[in-house]
């Protein structure tokens, strides 16, 4: 009689694997604009007066002028790592009437847009807090010594222990009361800027983060089998494939794995409930190149590449055998006669 064969499945054999992750190189990202809950402008010129919507003026221009503002962190709690934030700034759209320089100031008490005069404005305070084990005294946040004299967006950045305080405030979801100063003695030294009502906030101060994400890297497995090295050999015993892939540092967004080859095609992952992403494809008999792709919500992207190729299913021999590649003991065919 014949011989007939038997094969043992559809078998791949990983013929090249792309290890090195395809990452972006490190950038820093605007990670959340927090806008102002409320703002208001306040000068001794009318002490007693509340200056509310009518813009920010801050400096000296025949009288002293200051302006308050308020942002809620809160809004960016759990959206952003406090860690991971290497700056902040504190955007404005104006410009200087005078040269002028601007000066960002911690303020603790409260106070109502609707009330705050020059007369019952809070004073200037301290901040005494501890974050990443150290402890801080602070007042304050941020400067810039030359305001332009240009009409548009300009910002002031905040020094390290300003930025400190907006990471600790950040984690506790507190808000930030914040007082702008300028050069506050003749000569003239004033420079304006816009307030949330102006426009529908269109030019609104904004609290800027700004964010190095970590980077992204993970694990990525085809059915049960991890995407290791070069030389791997991949035992696969049938045409469906099964894919799994876990962050080891920052988090993807989306992430899909595609094939080319004998036939093309992709697949997206979903996450699950444990964190892993998932998905399952069954290809046609043939040989495939298979990546897999993730991606965050900054951009970075990491890819993991496996050339996969159908091994002999069917093969004449003397007897029954198994035939065993080397050390990685990739299974070729299962023989078996009558």
């Amino acid at each position: 009689m014949n011989p007939k064969l038997l094969a043992a499945g559809i078998l791949l054999t990983a013929l090249g694997i792309l290890v090195n992750p395809q990452v972006s190189g490190t950038l820093l990202y605007i990670a959340g604009r927090a806008p102002p809950v409320k703002d208001c402008w306040v000068t001794d010129a009318i002490p007693d007066h509340n200056y509310n919507g009518d813009g920010l003026g801050i400096g000296y221009w025949g009288a002293r002028h200051r302006a308050y503002i308020t942002f809620r962190l809160k809004d960016l709690y759990g959206e952003v790592d406090p860690e991971n934030i290497t700056g902040v700034e504190l955007q404005l759209y104006g410009k200087a009437l005078f040269p002028a320089k601007a000066r960002v100031y911690y303020v603790v008490e409260n106070w109502d847009e609707n009330t705050i005069t020059w007369s019952n404005q809070p004073g200037i305070g301290v901040s005494h807090f501890t974050y990443g084990g150290k402890s801080y005294d602070i007042s304050l946040l941020g400067s810039l010594d030359n305001v332009p004299m240009e009409e548009g967006w300009f910002s002031i950045p905040f020094s390290p222990e300003g930025v400190a305080l907006v990471k600790h405030h950040l984690s506790q979801g507190r808000n930030l009361r914040i007082v702008i100063k300028g050069q506050e003695s003749p000569p003239d030294s004033y420079f304006w800027a816009e307030d949330r009502e102006y426009k529908r906030g269109a030019y609104q101060p904004m609290l800027v983060l700004i964010y190095e994400p970590e980077e992204l890297r993970g694990r990525f497995w085809i059915n049960g089998q991890e995407i290791l090295g070069e030389d791997q050999t991949l035992i696969l015993a049938s045409n469906t494939l099964n894919f799994k892939f876990v962050e080891t540092s920052g988090k993807a967004e989306t992430v899909t794995v595609t094939w080319t080859g004998t036939r093309g095609g992709s697949i997206s992952l979903t996450r699950q409930p444990n964190g892993e992403w998932t998905g399952t494809a069954t290809l046609p008999d043939g040989s495939y190149t298979v990546t897999l792709n993730a991606q965050d919500r900054y951009g970075q992207t990491f890819a993991l590449s496996i050339a996969l190729t159908q091994a002999g299913t069917t093969q004449t021999l003397a007897s029954p055998a198994l035939i065993l590649s080397g050390a990685a003991l990739m299974i070729l065919a299962i023989v078996r006669r009558e």
